[in-house]
C-alpha cells in the first residue's frame, strides 16, 4: 500500500529518493512556480516522497505518469542521514518506517549496533540502486534552490567519506550516478 492520503488529478508526478536528499526543498521550487506537489503527501499534481522508494502505490490513487529519482550528494545525504538515525524520536511514524525499512534494505543489523554512519550508507545504498531505472533528478543541478533551513548537526569535520572509503557498494552506486571518490584529492559531485 502507497503513502498518498487524497486523491490526485490523473497522472501525477511522483519524485523520491531518499530520506534528506532535498525532497522538502525541492516541493517549495516547485510550489513557487505553481506546481503543487506535495510533500510526503498528496498535492493536486502529485507527491515529493522518499517513502514511496519502496512501495507499490495505493489503488485508490492513479498511476504516476511522471516518475523520477531525486539525488543529492551522497556524503552529504550520508551525514544528513546520520544525523535523522541518531537524533530520530523513537516513538514517531518515521521511526516506524526507518526500522521497517532496515529490515527490507537489510541495514537493520547496523542499525541495532549504532551504526549510524554505516546504516546511512547502506539506506542510501539500497534506495538508488532500486531506484536506477526512472529518470534522475540531481539537487545540484536545480537552479536557484533554496536552503529550507535543515542542515546536519553531525559534526561538519567528521570526515565522512574516509569513514566510507571500505564501502565499495556504496561507492559503486555513486558512480553509476556521476558521483566519484578521486584518490588523493576531494571527492566530486
Amino acid at each position: 500500500m502507497g503513502y498518498i492520503d487524497k486523491p490526485m488529478q490523473e497522472g501525477g508526478m511522483l519524485i523520491t529518493g531518499c530520506p534528506r536528499s532535498g525532497t522538502r526543498a525541492v516541493a517549495a521550487f516547485f510550489e513557487e512556480r505553481g506546481v503543487e506537489l506535495g510533500h510526503e503527501q498528496a498535492g493536486e499534481k502529485g507527491t515529493i516522497d522518499w517513502r514511496h522508494a519502496y512501495t507499490e502505490f495505493d489503488e485508490e490513487n492513479p498511476a504516476f505518469i511522471i516518475q523520477m529519482t531525486l539525488v543529492r550528494d551522497p556524503i552529504s545525504t550520508v551525514r544528513s542521514l546520520t544525523e535523522l538515525l541518531m537524533d530520530c524520536d523513537r516513538k514517531v511514524d518515521t521511526w516506524g518506517y526507518i526500522t521497517e525499512l532496515s529490515k527490507v534494505g537489510g541495514w537493520d543489523k547496523k542499525l541495532e549496533e549504532l551504526n549510524w554512519i554505516g546504516a546511512a550508507a547502506d539506506w542510501w545504498t539500497t534506495v538508488y540502486e532500486r531506484l536506477y531505472d526512472l529518470p534522475v533528478l540531481k539537487l545540484e543541478q536545480i537552479p536557484n534552490i533554496k536552503d529550507v533551513g535543515r542542515s546536519a548537526r553531525v559534526d561538519r569535520n567528521l570526515d565522512v567519506e574516509t569513514l566510507l572509503e571500505d564501502y565499495d557498494d556504496f561507492w559503486r552506486v555513486a558512480r553509476m550516478y556521476g558521483y566519484y571518490r578521486v584518490e588523493n584529492d576531494d571527492y566530486l559531485g
